[in-house]
């Protein structure tokens, strides 16, 4: 039997982290959910986290601080910004940071599960390249931006 993946859901609104995570769970993942930036980057450093939805505006600490950490935490885990700004800034920001993929609000459910399944498979190939952990954070990323016009 294969494993059930979990996705860490961390975004500051109940409401958003409870639909998000019905939606995941349906598709059959196992979902952790955080509002703060220190509750996500904890349950990255205490559970076998497969994909990281992280939210730019947590309660704590912004969305780059705490993707910043989890970088340097766990440098093969693919990290889906969620945003509703779709500025150059925030897309340059998210470059930067070697973020896999940038999902604008808002997002269908088929946009949120093909996200995941690609960053789940992104993952996989990861693991499966090995290398060291600082060999990891220079990975090019793929960064994706999905969303509808405003």
């Amino acid at each position: 039997m294969e494993k059930m993946r979990r996705i860490l859901v961390a975004v500051p609104s109940e409401g958003p982290q409870r639909e998000i995570g019905e939606l995941l769970r349906r598709e059959g993942y196992e979902v952790v959910r955080a509002a703060r930036g220190s509750e996500a980057i904890l349950a990255v450093l205490g559970q076998e986290i497969d994909v990281a939805l992280i939210g730019l505006h947590l309660t704590d600490q912004d969305g780059f601080e705490t993707v910043e950490i989890l970088r340097k935490v766990r440098p093969r885990l693919p990290l889906v910004v969620l945003s509703t700004d779709p500025s150059v800034e925030i897309g340059r920001r998210i470059c930067q940071q070697g973020i896999y993929y940038y999902l604008l609000e808002p997002f269908t459910a088929a946009e949120l599960t093909d996200v995941v399944g690609s960053a789940l498979r992104k993952g996989e190939r990861e693991t499966r390249k090995g290398g060291s952990a600082e060999g990891a954070s220079a990975l090019a990323p793929e960064t994706v931006a999905l969303g509808r016009e405003r």
